[in-house]
């Protein structure tokens, strides 16, 4: 017991020389993991799961709103200051599809302890609960600069996210919402700028009430310290002024597709643009009980590499086929079932059948046929060498802290990104088992709930 949290698990984690200890809060539930090595770049994190229950944004004004000051640090330029006066190589706050994380790195540990208890003050007592002129800046608010002008809205999140709406991120929505009906995963988390507008002040401050709790929070330190425990007491302090809270993140409204759907969707551009090869186009395939198998879930994860690769039978059918297009093959996580996806890019609205028939035979193909060795052999030695290049990078948040953060809030177990990892070694061993070949022929192979998505 260290400072009110629990010691449960600890395991190696090779491919940075480190050790990660999986902590539990004892009064909330809370998880930490401190992955302990010698890297003098360390890094604190606070991640929560959210949700966006509509296209508004929420989560995403949240993410900002916070940034403003709290009960502690009644500042609302401290956060700049804090940025560009201090030792600080990394502070940022992200919004995603299933989360809100809060990263702070810094070459120094006494430094980064004060850094950890900005954000934490910022994520549990934020000054955006009193004050409503930090959600009409971050959020919207009207602008009328002269009695003769237009009305406008403007706001940073709304500014935002008037130049993040494209056809690839528009496109992804599509095909999740198509993939998973019934769920929020087809929800624009950053805000869709003609809905932003409908949110309002309340909404955020009942939103803070719902996702920012204790026991909703998974919590990282990485990197050499003298005394991490200090980080735990930090912790300690702020999560135990709360009581243990369940949270269940599953979707009641899910209704999983049983049979192929075939969905189109259309992006405004400005008149006079070019369409042609502008399209994307997604092929899911919607795997019920590939979440709850975590040798599976891992044998897909690493095929999708191997179909990556530009020497698979898929790419070479695709090129024939498309040769104008890109192709990108992908496990999705993030949904209650796993899903194994496929992405053409720089494609037209006409290509969609050919693009099923070419993934289609491609993955009869390698079930028949299997991986030649030397390909599997390639792939797994490319990306063990990427994976043990993450230190060297000088990079911790964006190569480690991260990617750890994105597997734990979409696995139902633990360690799924170490487990991950791990696989990569294991790559040739399961191509010889015949246990890539049996993946294909088990879950994508004849599988009916398949979801074909052009924008």
């Amino acid at each position: 017991m260290v400072n009110g949290f629990e010691a449960l698990e600890i395991r190696d984690f090779s491919q940075i020389n480190a050790s990660v200890v999986r902590f539990v809060h004892q009064k909330t539930g809370a998880e930490l993991y401190y992955i302990t090595n010698d890297d003098t770049d360390r890094v604190f994190d606070l991640t929560f799961r959210t949700e966006s229950p509509d296209d508004t944004g929420i989560p995403h004004v949240f993410e900002h709103a916070i940034l403003n000051g709290s009960e502690k640090y009644p500042s609302r330029q401290l956060y700049d200051n804090l940025e560009y006066q201090t030792y600080n190589t990394f502070m940022n706050g992200y919004t995603y599809n299933r989360y809100s994380t809060y990263p702070v790195a810094s070459l120094s540990e006494a430094q980064l302890l004060k850094l950890a208890d900005f954000f934490t003050d910022s994520c549990f007592h934020p000054l955006v609960m009193e004050d409503e002129s930090i959600f009409r800046t971050e959020a919207w608010r009207y602008r009328l600069n002269d009695p003769n002008d237009p009305l406008t809205i403007e706001g940073t999140v709304y500014s935002e996210m008037l130049g993040r709406r494209s056809v690839e991120r528009n496109s992804y929505l599509n095909a999740l919402g198509v993939m998973f009906p019934g769920t929020t995963l087809g929800n624009e988390h950053g805000g869709d700028p003609y809905h932003i507008p409908e949110l309002t002040w309340e909404a955020v401050k009942d939103y803070h009430e719902k996702y920012y709790h204790p026991s909703n929070c998974i919590a990282y330190l990485y990197g050499r310290f003298e005394d991490y425990a200090a980080f735990l007491k930090l912790l300690d302090g702020y999560f135990s002024e709360y009581d243990k809270k369940e949270f269940t993140h599953t979707e009641s409204g899910y209704e999983p597709i049983t049979e192929p759907v075939v969905e189109s969707f259309s992006f405004p551009v400005e008149k006079g643009s070019n369409t042609e090869h502008a399209s994307i186009i997604y092929y899911a395939f919607i795997c019920p009980g590939l979440k709850e198998d975590r040798e599976q879930e891992l044998i897909l994860n690493t095929l999708t590499d191997l179909l990556n690769d530009d020497a698979s039978v898929l790419h070479q059918s695709f090129r024939e086929a498309l040769p104008y297009g890109d192709l990108h093959c992908y496990i999705e996580l993030y949904g209650p079932d796993d899903a194994v996806g496929f992405v053409a890019r720089n494609v037209d609205p006409g290509d969609a059948e050919v693009f099923r028939q070419v993934v289609d035979k491609a993955l009869a193909d390698t079930a028949e046929k299997g991986f030649p060795a030397d390909q599997v052999d390639s792939v797994m030695t490319s990306m063990s060498l990427s994976a043990l290049q993450a230190r060297e990078v000088c990079d911790p948040v964006e190569k480690v802290v991260l990617p750890k953060v994105d597997y734990d809030v979409s696995s139902i177990e633990p360690w799924n990104y170490e487990d991950f990892e791990d696989s990569l070694t294991l790559m040739d061993k399961w191509n010889e088992q015949g246990l890539y070949v049996k993946a294909i022929s088990d879950w994508l192979v004849g599988n009916q709930s398949t979801a074909l998505v052009t924008t």
